[in-house]
């Protein structure tokens, strides 16, 4: 079995033993889509390839980035002889989704929230009129594309996600697996064993008065009225 190197897990983002990549820049310190974030977990995923073709995990937690940088990543994973299995948690945002989509196992934290749009494309607002009728028709066939991708990645149709997609679309973790960006819902385990005497010291009731007075004490400090605010 191999030893886990945690000085590389910490700054590259890479568990070789466990065959797991984390997406992001420790150099940037980013999550984001970029070419320095994008080209580590390329590296990684080639170099675990390399190795066997046993699964890879993909853990990310991401607002979106740059399309070209998204786009490169997903064509990687396409072509990975290796399956994919994704797991997000806390947001899958923009070009985020579109990876999610792509991977062959996808899995999301129970509190993950994803937000789905249309790509900008890195539109130009200074280039001239003739630049951004250019920019504007490479940005719709872009965007036709990434339709595509969703619509063969989920059970919704292109023309779904071409309609909400022209506004920020935020979704839960469970409607992603309803919509089939995703596939399973992380729950969380039972962890009352863990938590015994917590437990213990709650299910005791503080007396009325007390709770009041503690109640009061937290309205004015954060300067609330607590004639408005009663405990049932």
């Amino acid at each position: 079995m191999k030893k886990i190197d945690i000085s590389q897990v910490l700054t590259e983002g890479v568990d070789v033993a466990n065959r797991r990549v984390y997406f992001a820049s420790s150099s940037e310190k980013t999550s984001e889509f970029d070419w320095s974030s994008v080209e580590a977990t390329i590296r990684a995923i080639h170099v675990l390839c390399s190795e066997s073709s046993d699964p890879i995990e993909l853990h990310m937690a991401s607002l979106g980035g740059s399309e070209y940088d998204m786009s490169r990543l997903y064509d990687t994973i396409q072509t990975c002889p290796a399956p994919i299995i994704f797991i997000g948690s806390g947001y899958i945002m923009s070009a985020a989704v579109w990876i999610m989509s792509g991977c062959d196992y996808r899995m999301l934290h129970e509190n993950t929230e994803i937000m789905i749009h249309e790509g900008s494309g890195g539109m130009d607002e200074a280039a001239t009129h003739v630049d951004q009728e250019i920019m504007l028709e490479a940005n719709k066939k872009r965007n036709s594309k990434w339709w595509d991708i969703l619509s063969q990645n989920s059970r919704m149709p292109k023309s779904f996600w071409e309609f909400v997609g022209k506004r920020d679309l935020y979704i839960s973790a469970h409607e992603a697996v309803e919509l089939g960006l995703a596939d399973k819902v992380i729950t969380h385990p039972d962890r009352s064993q863990y938590r015994d005497y917590r437990n213990n010291k709650l299910n005791k009731k503080m007396p009325k008065a007390k709770t009041s007075q503690l109640v009061a004490k937290m309205l004015n400090r954060v300067k609330q009225d607590k004639t408005k605010f009663d405990i049932k």
